[in-house]
């Protein structure tokens, strides 16, 4: 009811009475008729005044989306320190990892020394544990101090990740601001993985001093001398049951620089996907 009032009410048209300037609302159907003055009487001539029609009310639906009311949307700066950080970390982890030892050599099985990624860069290594505290049970091929070989690879690769870890550190104080820094500690860690896989193919140092020292062995020319013959015998003896193991170390270190090398794949592939 209220509402055919309301509408009612927009619909009359509205003037003075030219008699005593009363205000007249007249119904839109009396338009242009005479009519008397309610309030003096006299005589008037209701206007054809156009009336105020009532615009159509626009209605908006508000549809209710749902909304995550666990936690604001991270801002792409947000997202982009939290992969800096990331990366940051493993590049630290891949670092501390050169430390430890890469490489286990065993002679039948019992392990005789150990080489750390630093110390496959210039060829030394360390007495296992087992035998540290004999006095002549240092590895055979540093009797002389002579190197175990050396991996310029390894090396590089040992830079690749410094350098990395300093551009994550970079790229974290300047908040994404610098994108080189991000690059490069995305790329460094790739390129430090590649050149250790590079290593493994031609090839790890202590294992071609190893089979030199096989060849050497045998194509030393017999003397007659039986003792000598069984001395080169048990010294080839001894050369077979040498073996270089892995160590869960080096394939830690493997995983920590396939890290960075996963979030630079990835921006590679989504730079290079066709839009669908």
């Amino acid at each position: 009811m209220a509402v055919r009032v309301w509408v009612y009410r927009l619909i009359m048209a509205k003037f003075e009475c030219p008699h005593c300037s009363q205000r007249i609302d007249a119904p839109e159907e009396l338009a242009g008729t005479n009519a008397e003055c309610p309030a003096c009487g006299g005589a008037i001539t209701v206007p054809n005044i156009d009336p105020v029609k009532p615009s159509q009310p626009s209605l908006k639906v508000a549809v209710d989306s749902p909304v995550d009311e666990q936690a604001p949307e991270r801002t792409p700066s947000q997202h982009s320190q939290g992969v800096v950080k990331i990366k940051l970390g493993a590049s630290l982890a891949a670092l501390v990892l050169f430390a430890l030892p890469w490489l286990d050599i065993q002679c039948s099985q019992k392990s005789m020394a150990t080489q750390s990624g630093i110390q496959m860069i210039y060829g030394g290594g360390s007495p296992a544990h087992d035998i540290k505290g004999d006095e002549g049970a240092s590895p055979a091929m540093q009797q002389d101090g002579e190197s175990m070989g050396y991996a310029p690879l390894v090396a590089a690769a040992l830079l690749a990740v410094i350098f990395a870890v300093v551009f994550s550190f970079r790229a974290i104080f300047k908040n994404g601001e610098d994108g080189t820094a991000e690059k490069w500690a995305t790329i460094l860690p790739a390129v430090a993985l590649a050149l250790l896989v590079i290593q493994l193919i031609i090839g790890i140092p202590v294992e071609g001093k190893i089979s030199d020292a096989m060849s050497e062995l045998n194509n030393v020319e017999s003397t007659g001398d039986g003792f000598e013959d069984l001395g080169k015998s048990m010294a080839g003896a001894v050369m077979m049951g040498v073996s270089i193991e892995k160590t869960t170390a080096f394939y830690l270190e493997l995983l920590a620089l396939g890290i960075p090398t996963l979030f630079l794949a990835n921006g590679f592939i989504d730079k290079h996907k066709k839009p669908s």
